[in-house]
């Protein structure tokens, strides 16, 4: 996976990683994620995703690390479904709980699948593969 970009703040970042190998963009918050880390993070991936020539690209969001999200988060990350040739949205959720919260919100910002491990999200994309 290379580095696409890397934005932060003094309590949180999110990095994005590219693979073009794969089809997938890699989002991997830590931290804190406030509304304007996420809000910069969203242009960026926009400003990204419309630089790209090639097919739809599958989107991961490692949740795995996020220690705290600012509750409006959801609203805002609905902007990833509306991003042009976008492939599958998946979301990285490792705690039981917030699994049950992502799923009682998924028609608030519409993941396509939420698994609960990266191996599980990378079992499956294996059994898609043609």
């Amino acid at each position: 996976m290379q580095l696409i970009k890397n934005i932060s703040d003094k309590r949180g970042q999110i990095v994005l990683y590219h693979s073009e190998k794969d089809n997938l963009f890699h989002v991997a918050p830590d931290g804190c994620i406030s509304k304007a880390l996420l809000q910069r993070f969203l242009k960026e991936l926009k400003i990204i995703n419309d630089q790209q020539t090639t097919r739809a690209m599958h989107h991961i969001v490692d949740t795995s690390k996020v220690v705290f999200a600012h509750p409006l988060n959801p609203y805002y990350l609905r902007a990833i479904k509306k991003l042009p040739d976008i492939g599958w949205y998946i979301v990285i959720v490792p705690n039981p709980l917030l699994r049950i919260l992502v799923h009682l919100t998924k028609w608030i910002n519409n993941p396509d699948f939420v698994f609960k491990s990266m191996d599980e999200c990378h079992a499956f994309l294996k059994k898609q593969e043609p």
